[in-house]
């Protein structure tokens, strides 16, 4: 397969591009390590491949439309009932091939 064939197959599977796409999953890594660990900026950053805590800014700000601060914050603060006080900040489920989620 020719990378040409290639990227347009990936791109009609996924939506993105390939390299859209790995950032949008190391966005989503971050987002959840946000959630569930109390590790600095830099660590997730570092963890969630996205190198340094100003990368991951521009890029999470890009995609989630917030920065990652501000999201720990509003997650940290949901109410008893599960959605986040005051703003949504996205669906915190995955879809897998085959389109169920998960």
């Amino acid at each position: 397969m020719s990378p040409r064939t290639l990227f347009r197959s990936f791109k009609a599977a996924t939506g993105h591009a390939p390299y859209e796409w790995l950032l949008r999953e190391r966005v989503r890594l971050a987002k959840d390590m946000l959630e569930t660990t109390s590790m600095s900026i830099d660590q997730i950053a570092f963890e969630a491949g996205l190198g340094a805590a100003d990368t991951m800014r521009h890029h999470f700000q890009r995609v989630v439309g917030t920065t990652p601060l501000a999201y720990r914050k509003a997650f940290r603060g949901r109410a008893p009932g599960g959605s986040p006080c005051g703003s949504e900040f996205g669906s915190h489920s995955r879809t897998i091939s085959g389109g169920s989620s998960i």
